[in-house]
């Protein structure tokens, strides 16, 4: 009776003993996009050209659209959060270098060229600007506390 309740034992401990883990495939965790730097920015250098760079994190083995674009929903959410009142940067005031591109499965970061148009930030009104920029892909996800920056300006 001894021998049948220690092989039961070491049988229900060999059983157990598995992690929960053991059976996920690495390879196919779906990637996930997210900005190295991301939050309020406060843009004081209008002459400075702004680096982008949106991150690739998991362990995708395929190729994963990146897009890059204007991401109105974090600036409402913004104002909505902090009390804020900024207005949308208007599209003659920036340009993207790119607003897509492809990371291979080996590759793990896209890098993205912002600039200012200073003349057309002087022929703004006064008041408080921000340009939000996001994130998307079909075939990734994004990050849910680091997938949209929002540059904001002071014009006076």
């Amino acid at each position: 009776m001894k021998k049948i309740m220690f092989f039961l034992l070491a049988a229900l401990c060999l059983t157990t003993a598995c992690s929960k883990y053991d059976n996920i495939v690495y390879e196919n965790i779906a990637a996930t996009l997210y900005f190295s730097q991301s939050g309020m920015v406060e843009v004081t250098d209008t002459d400075a050209e702004i680096s982008l760079c949106v991150v690739k994190g998991g362990n995708a083995s395929y190729d994963v659209d990146v897009c890059v674009g204007v991401a109105t929903q974090a600036l409402v959410s913004h104002n909505i959060a902090s009390g804020d009142n900024f207005q949308l940067l208007p599209e003659l005031c920036y340009a993207l270098s790119a607003t897509k591109s492809t990371l291979s499965a080996e590759q793990y970061l896209a890098y993205f060229t912002l600039t200012f148009d200073a003349e057309q930030l002087n022929l703004l009104p006064k008041g408080k600007y921000a340009l939000p920029i996001g994130i998307t892909s079909d075939n990734a996800y994004i990050g849910s506390t680091n997938g949209s920056i929002v540059y904001c300006f002071d014009i006076k």
